[in-house]
């Protein structure tokens, strides 16, 4: 795949690296499409488990993670990676949303908070705010 678009002089850095955690595989599968696409890299885990381990590995620029994973949450991975003074900004979704699983993800140190189904371009938004945008301009 060419990295940068035709006569635009857009290239991608391709620097940013995304964490997905979820346990539904076609949601993973396609987010890592989607965040390719928009220029990002991207690393999946399915649990809380294989999250703790790719943040001892190569802690994520950003971690976009389910609220609620097959042996625990987001929130305590959240947890697990401050304890550990990792600073990656969070972003928690979930398909289980009410007030106060919102609050509690912002109170514990979320970034943002997205109700499942979002717009990916919502979501690419918030990525770029948090880490900029994952291209640059090439005037040469």
């Amino acid at each position: 795949r060419d990295p940068t678009l035709p006569g635009r002089g857009i290239a991608f850095m391709n620097s940013a690296n995304v964490l997905v955690v979820d346990d539904e595989n076609l949601i993973r599968v396609w987010l890592e499409a989607q965040l390719e696409d928009a220029g990002y890299q991207v690393t999946l885990a399915d649990s809380a488990a294989s999250a703790r381990e790719a943040f001892a590995d190569n802690p994520p620029d950003a971690a976009l993670l389910d609220l609620k994973l097959p042996d625990g949450t987001g929130l305590e991975v959240l947890q697990h990676a401050r304890e550990h003074h990792i600073a990656t900004p969070f972003i928690i979704i979930t398909a289980h949303t009410t007030p106060h699983h919102a609050l509690e993800a912002l109170r514990a140190g979320a970034a943002e908070y997205l109700s499942k189904p979002f717009n990916v371009e919502e979501l690419k938004l918030i990525l770029d705010k948090l880490l900029g945008p994952p291209w640059t301009c090439d005037n040469d």
